[in-house]
């Protein structure tokens, strides 16, 4: 019968690893589970639906509702109002006065 393994019965295989060979298998280890992580993750965050984005209209309602609360004044809710009309998107952190970066002086 043919032996297909020639190192069969030797005693290379029941040797005692080296520290060297442990440390290469810790690594292995290592590696592969922060590449299942990174896939884990990407899955999780490539798999969540969109944000809804608020039309236009259901914008001004929101704005319309926090002026009514007081947390607008009738002038920023113009401002508002007429950016929304105008089609101009508003950034995540709301509308600012085209004035509010070059009002302020600057120290001598």
């Amino acid at each position: 019968m043919l032996n297909v393994n020639p190192h069969t019965g030797h005693l290379v295989w029941a040797a005692r690893p080296t520290l060297e060979l442990i440390g290469a298998y810790l690594l292995l280890v290592a590696a592969l589970v922060c590449g299942g992580a990174a896939v884990a993750w990407a899955v999780r965050r490539y798999r969540r639906p969109p944000e809804e984005k608020l039309t236009p209209r259901e914008q001004l309602d929101r704005f319309r509702a926090l002026k009514e609360q007081g947390e607008l004044s009738a002038e920023e809710f113009e401002r508002i109002r007429n950016r929304l009309d105008q089609g101009q998107p508003l950034d995540a952190q709301g509308p600012h006065p085209p004035d509010a970066l070059t009002s302020r002086n600057p120290d001598p």
